[in-house]
């Protein structure tokens, strides 16, 4: 069985003044190995929220991908970037399996 650790709403395109964030920030409740739901077809990013420039420990996720253990942490800030093939606002959410 599944269980929600995160979620957070994106827009389809970068927020307003940024290049590819497209998200407010989220954290995740547990850790180990993760996998993604949002709507089909839906293409993204998650990047890490930090000073200086964001790395992108997830690029190219969609609804199923699974996100080894590791690759993201409890307590760092994320955000959804560069969205693609979005109609409008979405909803991902990150699960343990």
């Amino acid at each position: 069985m599944s269980t929600p650790i995160a979620a957070v709403a994106s827009s389809a395109g970068p927020l307003t003044g940024q290049k590819a964030r497209a998200s407010n920030n989220f954290t995740l409740l547990n850790g180990g190995q993760l996998v993604v739901s949002a709507p089909v077809g839906v293409v993204f990013s998650i990047s890490q929220d930090k000073s200086g420039s964001d790395p992108t420990p997830v690029s190219d996720a969609t609804n199923g991908t699974v996100i080894e253990s590791g690759k993201l942490s409890t307590n760092t800030n994320y955000y959804i970037a560069s969205p693609k093939n979005a109609a409008g606002n979405f909803v991902v959410t990150l699960s343990t399996q």
